[in-house]
């Protein structure tokens, strides 16, 4: 099994778990939806990266 299996719909690592197996491609999918993403860093981690612009108020 590769990681980025973890980040498709349905798919569950333990297949007798509870969960429908949906966590990881809804948050992979709201990331990518707001210019981010989400990947497996080491064994069961994962990372999640968003850049957030920074906004300066007028004075």
């Amino acid at each position: 099994m590769t990681a980025e299996r973890l980040f498709e719909r349905f798919h569950k690592r333990v297949q007798s778990s509870a969960g429908a197996g949906l966590g990881l491609a809804i948050v992979r999918r709201l990331l990518r939806n707001l210019c981010g993403d989400a990947r497996i860093a080491n064994g069961n981690c994962f990372a999640v990266e968003l850049s957030i612009p920074l906004v300066v108020p007028r004075a």
